[in-house]
């Protein structure tokens, strides 16, 4: 039997693709992934987080780059080594009304691997939301990412 809170929670959890049996969710999916620090081939790259909105029209994502390496311990203080907004972008299903708007090439992961119109956003508003997520946690990004949805795909 579902409770109340299960029933709430699995709402909130809206898959990729817009639609559950059939019927056009209304609901906003969140999305947060770790991608560790890694070392291919002599080259570190850097552990990321990434943040992400998804719903019926597509998504929207916010990559932070946590400046941490493998092998690494941050010995550095947050003030220091602030975490950095390394991309803000939207994933549209359909395309926006204008020309020569790119396409990607290959599936989108956001949008469960069909073709998707991206649209990158201001490197600076990715760096604001970073520098909150520092200062203020994750409530404030996870607001304006919904703010970002319903102003870009809403």
């Amino acid at each position: 039997m579902a409770t109340e809170t299960s029933t709430r929670r699995a709402t909130r959890r809206a898959p990729a693709s817009g639609e559950k049996n059939g019927t056009p969710l209304r609901e906003l999916g969140r999305v947060f992934r770790i991608i560790p620090s890694r070392s291919v081939h002599g080259v570190r790259t850097t552990a990321k987080l990434e943040f992400g909105v998804r719903g019926p029209a597509g998504a929207v994502q916010l990559d932070v780059a946590l400046h941490w390496y493998v092998g690494d311990l941050p010995a550095k203080s947050r003030d220091e080594l602030p975490p950095q907004g390394i991309g803000l972008h939207v994933h549209r299903r359909t395309p926006a009304d204008r020309p020569g708007f790119p396409i990607s090439e290959h599936g989108c992961e956001w949008l469960d691997g069909v073709q998707c119109f991206p649209e990158h956003l201001s490197p600076v508003m990715a760096s604001d939301l970073a520098l909150d997520l520092r200062d203020r946690g994750d409530g404030p990004v996870w607001e304006e990412l919904e703010r970002i949805y319903a102003e870009h795909l809403g």
